[in-house]
């Protein structure tokens, strides 16, 4: 696995971990073959411990090395609708189905309901290790000392909380969800409070990620992309990056499916491509499908991807897979007769 993975991790490594300030300009787009996929509906990816890859479909759940795809549907039997997939401490993967929760043994392939009979559309760990599930439902919970997922009561204007799409912990372990069209929730588990906010395009929230600054972007449907401000909880402001730019070119799409962010830059895909925004400058670059080879393979990016590496993966609802990358990145190939007589050594990693 690890050699695997060093080839590949080499060749497919992505231009934003060394393009210094300048949004890259001929950033390639290398789909993985659909035909090893369970389906080219591609709803979630994940990256575990080992450095594998999780591909999350509306047909079944795969493994990806970097050159094999590995399929893991026969497992999963009624649970093949995925909408996310999250590790936890002992390394099984928790999987978010249009049936339930479930928990994949990915040494055995035995696949256990925890939450059955209820759609769950989004999992996330806070700093203390709880795991924190969002659906239909409302909000659950499992301990991080626990096997357990308990319901937790969210009562919002007496009613209790249901319809969640995504949540997030964030870095101080609030719990962050979106619900259709109703706003965005801010729920601290050491009081048992929670906030509701809908000012103009917050209620249309949609999608969460938090980046390596601790800001909390939101993707909304139908308004663009919005980054709360410091001061977000008590004025409920934010920064919004819409479509319309003075040249004209497209700077964002308006629905928003996927948030993610790599040494400086903050990716976002949505339903008409994938942008990339330099967080210092705030140039914008987007990719959409088209004829030429920076074309984007599919329209719908619904999912993003940043391994531990820095390679980028986009998940294409509709598209499959594939990697990102620039072509332009200069690179040299050392034979291993030199690397054997400069290092004393035929082993690389």
């Amino acid at each position: 696995m690890r050699g695997l993975m060093s080839i590949s991790v080499f060749v497919l490594l992505a231009s934003f971990v060394c393009a210094g300030r300048t949004i890259p300009a001929d950033v390639t787009f290398d789909p993985v073959d659909s035909k090893l996929l369970p389906s080219n509906h591609v709803k979630c990816l994940y990256q575990d411990s080992e450095g594998f890859v999780w591909i999350g479909t509306n047909n079944g759940l795969a493994r990806y090395d970097g050159t094999n795809v590995i399929s893991y549907s026969g497992y999963l039997q009624e649970y093949s609708f995925l909408y996310e997939v999250i590790e936890d401490s002992d390394g099984r993967l928790l999987l978010a189905t249009d049936k339930g929760l479930v928990i994949l043994d990915k040494m055995t392939g035995r696949a256990e309901a925890m939450v059955d009979g209820i759609a769950v559309s989004s999992l996330s760990k806070d700093p203390d290790g709880n795991i924190w599930a969002g659906g239909e439902d409302g909000l659950f919970v499992r301990p991080a000392d626990g096997e357990a997922f308990g319901k937790v009561e969210v009562m919002i204007s007496g009613e209790p909380l249901e319809g969640v799409i995504d949540i997030l912990s964030d870095n101080e372990g609030k719990v962050w969800m979106t619900t259709w069209q109703k706003g965005l929730y801010m729920y601290d588990p050491s009081v048992g409070e929670t906030i509701v906010f809908k000012k103009d395009d917050l209620a249309y929230s949609y999608v969460l990620h938090q980046d390596s600054d601790n800001d909390i972007w939101v993707g909304t449907w139908g308004r663009g992309l919005l980054r709360l401000t410091e001061d977000f909880c008590s004025s409920s402001g934010y920064v919004k990056y819409d479509t319309a730019t003075a040249d004209g070119e497209t700077l964002l799409d308006e629905v928003i499916y996927a948030i993610n962010d790599v040494d400086g830059y903050i990716l976002v895909g949505g339903q008409k491509g994938f942008s990339i925004i330099d967080r210092e400058s705030e140039d914008t670059r987007f990719f959409a499908p088209g004829t030429s080879e920076n074309s984007l393979p599919y329209n719908q990016v619904n999912s993003i991807l940043v391994t531990a590496n820095g390679n980028v993966y986009l998940g294409l609802y509709g598209g499959g897979m594939c990697s990102v990358a620039d072509k332009v990145i200069p690179y040299a190939v050392d034979p291993l007769s030199e690397i054997r007589r400069r290092f004393g050594t035929n082993t690389v990693h």
